[in-house]
């Protein structure tokens, strides 16, 4: 089983639309995934159809010996794709994985169990430097940093990279993807040849341009890759999943 989680500090960057595409991609290739919704927003959960829902967090599950996430997973009308989503709880998380005794453990026991009925694991992050991220980090095989073309989102991202290399002796694997690329930008295309010449970016030949069917997904609550499979930015979703590589 493989865990990709999708992380941004700044908000606003195609995170949450491209954990739910990259996931539907894989399901439909046959990989049994679940997204693990993270981000207070809840706009994955929303999305596949969960709105917010009461009951345990993904804390209280932690806090056991025996943590059971199964308890929280829902399905989806996607085939192969279920989801644990975000609820009130969740917001919790934080300061709720400083009280967990051996939470590293805990939260690596908790995920290698779900191998039992997932292939992957896409974690859906919230744009945060704290606790969270270090579940996140924890149990991840990869993470996606994922920026837009703009100066502020590029420096968030590279401030994550340089933290990343001071903090640990072997930095966690990581990509970076840049989301609304506009091809007829002369910016945007400036700025791209030089981020692809910065190899501390580890950045993907595959970006995601800008497309109102990805602003529109929240009226259908349908991956993109679902409702419009031959629009380039579905193509787009699924050259970035097969140059992720999860495989090997």
């Amino acid at each position: 089983m493989k865990v990709l989680n999708c992380y941004s500090l700044k908000g606003g960057v195609g995170k949450t639309s491209t954990s739910i595409n990259l996931a539907t991609v894989a399901a439909r290739q046959g990989w049994r995934v679940l997204l693990l919704d993270l981000d207070p927003q809840g706009a994955s959960s929303f999305l596949l159809r969960h709105d917010s829902q009461e009951g345990q967090g993904l804390g209280d599950l932690l806090k056991r010996q025996r943590p059971d996430l199964f308890e929280m997973v829902r399905g989806t009308n996607i085939e192969r794709l279920e989801v644990l989503p975000y609820n009130d709880r969740t917001r919790l998380l934080d300061s709720e994985i400083s009280e967990i005794r051996s939470f590293r453990s805990n939260a690596k026991k908790s995920i290698q169990a779900l191998s039992t009925r997932y292939d992957l694991i896409i974690i859906d992050s919230p744009p945060t430097a704290d606790n969270v991220l270090k579940f996140q980090l924890a149990v991840a095989d990869l993470t996606l940093l994922l920026s837009t073309p703009s100066p502020l989102a590029v420096r968030a991202t590279l401030e994550y990279v340089y933290n990343l290399r001071e903090k640990f002796k072997s930095p966690p694997m990581f990509r970076t993807t840049l989301q609304m690329v506009e091809k007829r930008s002369k910016y945007h295309q400036e700025l791209l040849l030089e981020l692809r010449k910065m190899e501390t970016l580890q950045l993907t030949e595959t970006v995601i341009p800008r497309s109102s069917l990805i602003e529109t997904m929240a009226l259908d609550r349908t991956p993109v890759v679902v409702s419009h499979p031959r629009s380039v930015v579905s193509q787009r979703f699924e050259s970035l999943w097969l140059e992720l590589d999860l495989m090997s």
